[in-house]
């Protein structure tokens, strides 16, 4: 806890040493003094005390994703992602990329939102200095780190795209899709740099959710894990947008516009309707068919009536 003024508040402190440590911990500082979103852990104060350095942040108190993500619906687990892909693009909004996004960096806190932690090693993207993370001194976690940033090509907002959509088949599936590779650095490497896994992320059967719904989450994810930069959705917004679009049963940018699959998604968006039109159209050729029926046997009845009387006549004038 630290007290400043007449009040009290408990903290998350981050201290740090010396060399490049100091240099990426000083980054931070900077970077999280510019971010302000529900989502993400505020930045309090920082400073120096004994020669060592440190930033006050908001001390969070929740479960770590999967802990939270237990007992959750289908809908429940992507509404979080939209949640964490909106604080996302607030960073890049402010030309912050975060590049270490990993279950192990978010929490759900008390009311049931996700937390975005540690931008130990953000970096801004109109930021000309030399990288503090290429080969030999970079912090980021290997299982969860694009395929661009093991390469050393320039970091944009795609590296925390691919990131979320790693965190959104860990949240379905309980692992990540390189979790057979994980204890092998350079069998990991390369599962990530060629795109396998992601490209083939299948999600388990759910009873409340339908196959097609499952089709169009994968796709989601896969899209968003691409091996290239550029198959990916261009912004954290974008990614959150198509998430929505599955929340509310329309067609998903990430299986195209195809017009049999724009088709299927709207009447399985609008199955009740369908079916409410459908026995509207039933109720209303049933009573069409029952009315001409009647109608039918109305009129044969008046022929057979209309026969009887021209031979009860012509039998009285025969008797006459």
């Amino acid at each position: 806890e630290r007290a400043v003024g007449d009040y009290e508040r408990q903290v998350a402190l981050k201290l740090t040493h010396a060399g490049g440590a100091a240099l990426r911990f000083g980054r931070e500082r900077d970077v999280m003094a510019q971010l302000a979103h529900p989502g993400i852990a505020r930045f309090y104060d920082a400073g120096v005390a004994d020669g060592q350095a440190w930033i006050a942040m908001e001390y969070v108190e929740g479960q770590p994703l999967l802990e939270g993500c237990r007992g959750l619906s289908w809908r429940q687990r992507v509404g979080l992602l939209i949640e964490l892909a909106l604080a996302v693009q607030h960073a890049h909004a402010r030309l912050v990329v975060h590049r270490d996004i990993k279950p192990g960096n978010v929490l759900i806190d008390a009311a049931g939102r996700p937390r975005l932690l540690d931008f130990g090693i953000a970096r801004l993207l109109d930021d000309r200095e030399v990288e503090l993370t290429r080969a030999g001194a970079s912090p980021l976690t290997l299982e969860f780190a694009a395929p661009e940033q093991l390469r050393g090509e320039p970091v944009g907002v795609a590296c925390d795209v691919y990131a979320l959509g790693l965190l959104g088949a860990v949240v379905f599936c309980g692992r990540s899709p390189f979790d057979a590779q994980r204890s092998q650095a350079q069998a990991l490497m390369t599962a990530i740099l060629q795109g396998t896994a992601t490209a083939a992320i299948r999600l388990p059967a759910d009873p409340a959710v339908s196959r097609s719904l499952r089709v169009d989450l994968e796709a989601i994810l896969r899209r968003a894990t691409a091996a290239e930069p550029a198959a990916r959705y261009p912004t954290a917004q974008a990614f959150a947008d198509d998430l929505q679009r599955w929340l509310e049963g329309r067609p998903v940018q990430a299986r195209g516009l195809a017009r049999s699959y724009v088709m299927r998604r709207l009447l399985h968006r609008h199955r009740w309707a369908v079916a409410a039109g459908g026995a509207v159209l039933l109720a209303l050729a049933t009573g069409l068919g029952l009315t001409l029926w009647q109608a039918g046997k109305t009129a044969e009845e008046a022929r057979a009536a209309k026969a009887t009387e021209r031979f009860l006549v012509a039998l009285f004038h025969a008797n006459s």
